[in-house]
């Protein structure tokens, strides 16, 4: 039998997607003030895996990683789904639309997770509405985070991975 035991808390991401890339810095700022210091962007990349956000948001989408050095107790995680929701609301179009896509989620020594307000087989409920989503787990052997049958294309990315495991090491 195992005994009770709290979590280790995880660090703050962000993935901000949007063709502006002067709202991308802005919303960067604004995160940076909430969150604290952001030392690890990961190179902007051409958002071509997908065609869900270009109806709403339009073509040319670029995407930027954003991981911050503020611990985070999962108890909280569902907070920072509320804020970046808030967020895409307050930076709409005159139709309504989102112009930035703002994804939260959160990095441990064991795994990455992304959070949604949508349900799926293999999302978590952690409450307040938000889901859970196991994106990409950490493997000691090949020391990088790997993708599972479900994570976005854009993060099966091994660069991706790569960057977040560089990034682990003070969760240790």
């Amino acid at each position: 039998m195992s005994d009770p035991s709290i979590p280790k808390p995880g660090y703050v991401f962000f993935a901000l997607l949007s063709s502006d890339k002067g709202l991308i810095e802005e919303v960067t700022r604004i995160l940076s003030e909430t969150y604290g210091l952001c030392p690890a962007l990961f190179t902007p990349y051409i958002f071509d895996h997908s065609q869900y956000y270009c109806e709403e948001m339009g073509a040319g989408l670029t995407k930027q990683l954003l991981l911050f050095t503020q611990f985070y107790e999962k108890e909280k995680i569902p907070s920072l789904k509320r804020h970046a929701w808030k967020l895409e609301k307050k930076f709409t179009n005159q139709n309504g639309n989102r112009v930035i896509n703002i994804d939260p989620g959160y990095l441990t020594a064991e795994n990455f997770i992304l959070l949604t307000y949508k349900n799926f087989t293999h999302r978590i409920y952690i409450g307040e509405s938000v889901y859970a989503d196991l994106t990409l787990i950490y493997r000691s052997r090949i020391s990088t985070y790997a993708p599972l049958p479900w994570t976005y294309a854009d993060y099966c990315n091994p660069e991706v991975g790569g960057w977040l495991a560089s990034n682990r090491l003070a969760l240790l």
